[in-house]
């Protein structure tokens, strides 16, 4: 086989996902490189206590329950 089918071989197999085994006998699937990256901009958390302590103040408590 020339260089240009091994490499038309190779680059089928990487789109299907495989690779060659260490020891180059089989098909192995990829090992994925997974990269994590930091968030450039701040994220903005809301919370909801303000909207919960407007209604707890709307309550009113009596005695025999609420009113």
């Amino acid at each position: 086989m020339s260089t240009s089918s091994h490499q038309k071989i190779l680059a089928q197999a990487r789109t299907m996902g495989l690779e060659l085994s260490d020891d180059g006998k089989s098909w192995v699937p990829m090992k994925k490189l997974v990269v994590k990256v930091p968030i450039s901009t701040p994220v903005k958390v809301v919370s909801h206590h303000n909207s919960l302590t407007k209604k707890l103040k709307l309550m009113v408590f009596t005695p025999i329950g609420l009113a």
